[in-house]
This record gives structure tokens, C-alpha cells and sequence, in this order.
């Protein structure tokens, strides 16, 4: 038992060392950094969630969640999104406010997501300063603030998502031990929950039975017996689901209720594409009139991801992501474009290309100036100042411009009924 308990100990201590957040490569400065970036996130999350704060009431698409969750929810009828309508139901016995409840739990959904993003970020070999910028740049965005701060259950599908990347990130390094192969079984059957995850989880079915000799080795069969039976009665229950609301087989699927023509599937796919850059459709419940999502700068870098995509010599988990990128896009088109359920994963396959193009930027920078610091830290000041100033857009954008849009204050009218 103490054999197993060193090393264990010493697969953590590598695994810290040389892959994450290493703590001999940075010293007490990137740690206030690093716990002052939560800090922030959480006052950016969590300040002026209750009525009066930053909106003076509540949205029709907030009321149907607390329409939802007044009695415990219907997983037949609530299918897709129904552990966080079960989360809701459960805390609103705690607090009186619904609307606050369901507020701080999406915050709370967005600290574990943003989380989980700089985790992978650092996966993905960038360095530290990095992956906090371009982390602050998925989660200040203005849509993903709205969503985050909101009581609306589309939060979900990102947080799950990021999480299960993370436990497998994990498993795949070498933590194998109990907990993990829970959480990472707990987190699977959570997508179950998702729009579009029939087809991820089906391709992820179809894999393990690829390797169902290496799974036997790495779980053991009481392990794959549980994983066979829970999955069985979701695939039961989600079945079920479809003929108690027909919503769920179209959301289930990623499919539209009627088949488009080809004119709309093509409008779609361009509209997605042109939200990000140059004019998003009017949709003043999730941003501010038909301006794009991304700034300038991060819109900018874009092209330079691409290159390094198509040219370099990439990591696999990338290409990975960037397929599944294309996969989402072809989604898109076939329903509402970018106002389809489950869209916010698009923004996260444009930030991670993003991503990809500013660490070519400053790779390209450091090759330039190998042997002169201080033209390296003027590089990475000039590309962390650029990053802060596409921040000030956005935080600007969401909690002064779109808080004090007319529309918004409009749509955001609904006060809480007396019991």
C-alpha cells in the first residue's frame, strides 16, 4: 500500500513538474497572477447578478427555467439539459430568490469551465501568460459573459465538455487511479444531457470498442459492466425521451424539424461565419445589436492560426478540435446558424484557432530576437497589451453598452411573482 502511495506521489510530482502549472518554471509572482486571475473572474461573474444590479429583471427564457424546476423536473420531458434542471430544483430549496440561484450557478459552471480551458490550454504547450490571456479572452468575451452570468442551461454543454477533456487529459498521462475513472464516467454520462451529443458519444462508444482490450486492462469489468448498464438506461430513457417531447429527438440529434433548402443551409453557413468577424444577426438576448463577437485583434489572428493549422507541424488534440470545429459548422448551417443551441462551442473552436495563431505570433517573435531578452519581453508586452485592450472591448461592450441597450432592458422586464 505504501509502494503504491510514492508512486503514485511521484507520477503527481512529474506530472505538475513538466506539464501544467510547473511550479520550478515560475515563482511567487506568476502564482499571485494565477489565483488574482480566478479572483477577478469571480468578481466579473458574480457582481450584480440579483435584481437591480447590472439588469433590473429577468428574461422569458430565465422564467421557463423557473417554470421547470417549481416541481421536480420531468427527465422525460426535460431530457437535454436535465441535470441542470435538477441542480436548480435542488438549490432553490436553499434560497428564496430563483433567479440568483440559477445566476450563480451558471457562475459557478463558468469558474469550473474556465478552469478546465486553461488546463487544456496548457496541454497545448502554451506557456502560462498565454494560456491566462487567451483563457481571458474565451471567458470575457461578451456572448460567453451573457451566458455565464444569466440563468439559461446552454452553459452547460460547455462546462461538461471542457471537463470530460480534462479527466481524459489526465486518465491519458497516467492518473489512473479511482476518482478519476468516476469523475470521467460521471462527466461522460453528463454529455448524455447535450445537445449534438448522440453523435460525439456514439463515435466515443465506437472507439472504446476499438479498444476494448486496452479498456478491460485500464478499467476492469466491474468497471465496464456499470458503463454498459448506465449507458443502456440513458439510451432507454433517451429514446423515451423523443416520444414524450419531440423537441428533444431534434435537439438530441442537432437536426432541424423540417429538412432547409439548399439557399437556407448555405445562408446559415455563411451567417456563422460572418458573426464572428464582421456582422452577427440582430439577437439582442445574446449580444449587442449585429456587432461580431470577436474584436478586432482576436479576429486578427485568426488567419495566422489558420496558416499554422495547415502548414505546421501541429499537435494531434488541434487538428482533433478543428475537425470537430467543421463538424459543429455543418450543424450550424442545417438549423439557425449561430443562434442554434449549442453554438457557444463554436466560439471555442474560433478562441483555440485564435489561440493558435497568437502562440505562432510569439514563437515567430522569440526566433526573430533568440538571444535578447528584452526584446522578447517587449514582444510579449506589446501582444499582452493588444489582449487587454480587445478585453476593455469587450467587458465595455457587455456591461455598459448591451446592460443599457434599450432591446436588452426590454427583453429583461420580468420581475418575480409573489407566492
Amino acid at each position: 500500500m505504501y509502494k503504491k502511495f510514492i508512486l503514485y506521489q511521484q507520477r503527481i510530482k512529474i506530472l505538475w513538474q513538466t506539464t501544467y502549472f510547473p511550479p520550478y518554471n515560475f515563482g511567487l509572482g506568476l502564482s499571485l497572477m494565477l489565483a488574482g486571475w480566478f479572483i477577478i473572474l469571480s468578481v466579473l461573474l458574480f457582481w450584480g447578478l440579483d435584481y437591480g444590479g447590472l439588469l433590473a429583471g429577468h428574461s422569458p427564457e430565465e422564467q421557463t427555467v423557473l417554470d421547470i424546476t417549481a416541481n421536480f423536473p420531468n427527465i422525460l420531458e426535460n431530457f437535454i439539459y436535465w441535470p441542470y434542471y435538477l441542480l436548480v430544483y435542488l438549490l432553490r430549496f436553499l434560497a428564496d430568490d430563483g433567479i440568483l440561484v440559477i445566476r450563480m450557478l451558471n457562475g459557478i459552471f463558468m469558474l469550473i469551465a474556465s478552469g478546465s480551458l486553461l488546463f487544456l490550454l496548457r496541454k497545448l504547450n502554451l506557456s502560462l501568460r498565454l494560456s491566462l490571456l487567451v483563457a481571458s479572452l474565451f471567458v470575457c468575451n461578451s456572448w460567453i459573459l451573457q451566458l455565464a452570468r444569466l440563468g439559461t442551461p446552454h452553459i452547460q454543454i460547455l462546462t461538461s465538455i471542457l471537463l470530460f477533456l480534462v479527466l481524459m487529459s489526465l486518465f491519458r498521462s497516467g492518473i489512473r487511479n479511482r476518482w478519476i475513472k468516476i469523475g470521467l464516467l460521471s462527466v461522460a454520462f453528463w454529455n448524455w444531457f447535450n445537445p449534438l451529443m448522440v453523435w460525439g458519444l456514439g463515435f466515443i462508444a465506437a472507439k472504446l470498442y476499438c479498444n476494448r482490450k486496452s479498456l478491460k486492462r485500464y478499467f476492469g469489468i466491474k468497471f465496464i459492466a456499470s458503463l454498459i448498464i448506465l449507458s443502456a438506461i440513458l439510451f432507454i430513457l433517451l429514446i423515451a425521451s423523443w416520444n414524450a417531447n419531440l423537441d428533444n429527438l431534434f435537439l438530441s440529434l442537432g437536426l432541424p424539424d423540417q429538412l432547409p433548402d439548399i439557399n437556407n443551409v448555405l445562408n446559415n453557413f455563411w451567417q456563422s461565419l460572418k458573426a464572428i468577424v464582421w456582422q452577427a444577426p440582430h439577437y439582442p438576448q445574446w449580444w449587442l445589436a449585429q456587432l461580431p463577437v470577436l474584436g478586432v485583434f482576436t479576429a486578427s489572428m485568426l488567419p495566422f492560426g489558420a496558416y499554422a493549422l495547415l502548414t505546421k507541424k501541429i499537435l494531434l488534440p488541434y487538428k482533433a478540435l478543428m475537425l470537430c470545429f467543421g463538424i459543429l459548422l455543418i450543424f450550424l448551417s442545417l438549423n439557425q446558424g449561430i443562434q442554434t443551441q449549442g453554438s457557444v462551442l463554436f466560439l471555442l473552436f474560433i478562441i483555440l484557432l485564435a489561440a493558435l495563431g497568437i502562440n505562432q505570433f510569439n514563437n515567430h517573435w522569440r526566433q526573430y530576437f533568440p538571444f535578447n531578452p528584452l526584446a522578447r519581453y517587449i514582444g510579449i508586452t506589446i501582444l499582452s497589451a493588444l489582449i487587454c485592450l480587445s478585453l476593455f472591448y469587450q467587458l465595455q461592450r457587455y456591461y455598459i453598452a448591451w446592460s443599457h441597450n434599450p432591446q436588452t432592458r426590454e427583453i429583461y422586464h420580468l420581475k418575480p411573482t409573489a407566492d
